[in-house]
Order: C-alpha cells, then sequence, then structure tokens
C-alpha cells in the first residue's frame, strides 16, 4: 500500500525593519524629542520601543533610557538644566515577540540661549474631548537682568490665557519655568495651542533677548509664545452613537 504525504508550510517572519529616526542633528535648549517608527511583516506582532540618549546628565557621559518597551516610539528628554554639549547620539530599539533590532544615529547638541517652548512629554496622539497635557516651559539667561512674570496658555488661540501660573510675588528674579497646564476641551480635527511667559524689566533697563529686542524700552512687559499644533480624532468609542 502506498502512503499518503502531508505537506506543511513554515511561515518565516523576518525582524522589524526601522524606518523613521528623528532627529538626526540639531541643537536644543529645553526638550529634545525623539520618534522612532518601525515596520514588521507580522501584522499580529506587537512592537515595543525603547529609546536611550548617550550624553552628560552633569555626572557623567553615558547610555541613559528615556524609555523602556513602549509601544509609543516617541519620547522627551528635558535639558533646559543640562550642561552644555555637543556630539549626543541616540538609539531605537525595536522588540517583537522574536527578533529585537536597534539603530543608533544622531549629532546632537545642548545650548542655553534663551527660548519658549510648548508640548507633550508623552502624547502625540488626541481624543476629542479627552485632557490635554501639556508642558510650557521658558529659559532666560541669567546675564539678562529681568524676569519671567507668568507662563500661560491658550487652548483656543483666541487671544486669551486658559490658564497661568504667576511668579510676580517672587523676591528673585525667575529665569527658567517649566510648568504644566492642562487643555480640557478640543473638537476633532487641527488645532494650534499657544503657550508661553511674559517676560518683566526694570523701567531703567533696556530689552536685549531676541524676542523682545525690537521692543521700545519704555514697555516693561514682553510677551513671547510658541505653537503647538495637534490633530484631534475623533473617539472611536462614540461613533456608534452619532
Amino acid at each position: 500500500y502506498g502512503h499518503e504525504r502531508q505537506s506543511s508550510t513554515v511561515i518565516l517572519s523576518s525582524p522589524p525593519v526601522i524606518t523613521v529616526m528623528s532627529p538626526t542633528s540639531g541643537t536644543f535648549t529645553t526638550w529634545i524629542p525623539f520618534k522612532c517608527e518601525a515596520q514588521d511583516d507580522d501584522i499580529s506582532d506587537i512592537l515595543l520601543y525603547t529609546i536611550g540618549v548617550y550624553y552628560n546628565n552633569g555626572s557623567s557621559t553615558d547610555w541613559r533610557n528615556i524609555t523602556n518597551q513602549t509601544t509609543s516610539g516617541t519620547g522627551l528628554l528635558y535639558v533646559y538644566n543640562t550642561t552644555q554639549q555637543t556630539n549626543i547620539s541616540w538609539r531605537c530599539t525595536v522588540t517583537d515577540s522574536t527578533y529585537t533590532v536597534s539603530a543608533t544615529i544622531g549629532d546632537l547638541g545642548i545650548a542655553k540661549q534663551p527660548f519658549v517652548y510648548i508640548g507633550s512629554p508623552v502624547a502625540d496622539y488626541y481624543i476629542e474631548n479627552q485632557p490635554i497635557n501639556l508642558v510650557v516651559s521658558c529659559y532666560l539667561p541669567t546675564s539678562y537682568d529681568y524676569s519671567i512674570s507668568h507662563s500661560w496658555i491658550d487652548c483656543n488661540n483666541d487671544g486669551y490665557w486658559d490658564k497661568a501660573v504667576d511668579y510676580t510675588n517672587s523676591s528673585i528674579n525667575i529665569h527658567s519655568a517649566s510648568d504644566s497646564m492642562q487643555c480640557l476641551r478640543l473638537d476633532p480635527g487641527e488645532s494650534t495651542i499657544i503657550g508661553g511667559c511674559v517676560f518683566n524689566k526694570a523701567a531703567d533697563k533696556i530689552w536685549k533677548d531676541p524676542f523682545c529686542a525690537r521692543l521700545s524700552h519704555t514697555k516693561n512687559y514682553c510677551v513671547v509664545s510658541a505653537q503647538y499644533k495637534v490633530n484631534v480624532h475623533e473617539n472611536p468609542n462614540e461613533n456608534v452613537f452619532r
């Protein structure tokens, strides 16, 4: 008697492929935003990202992870109080159910210049009617003999502050501020959120930072701002009821 031959199929999977890493260069004063994306031939795989940065944190120069096996390929490193430096590299490591791959790039730097910043420390995906947690940061070198009087945020870009932090009661000049603020409601679609600080100088001083240098010396307050663009998505759990 003959024997029926059984056939079998072997499915071979491939390692993930890192397709996007940014930034590759640049000089930063407050936050360094990292983004890594990878593709996997098995759509059932969950990709886990770890982002590490090689820099001097004031104690030593070494690799330090700022994220560890998260499903988001984004991360932020806060550097406004970190020593000025160059030759900063960063590494993205991606793991699926079978493989681990990594890539290292970058020629980044940290500088001490006046800045104003608004952004998110964690998320870059937003859903309508859910809070958006943001950070507003500003910095003035101590060589500028004036101060930060307020930090603020305008969630709807309508010219009115939705939240502000008041530093005018401080007994010393405030040269750096980093405040967590929240926008409570945004409709689906693209929106621009504005945030920043107010600089305050004495009447006998002049403006000399790059944001306010064009102002007349008779004006003692200078409002500086930055923009953060967001794409707000419809809530998928509410679509069935629309």
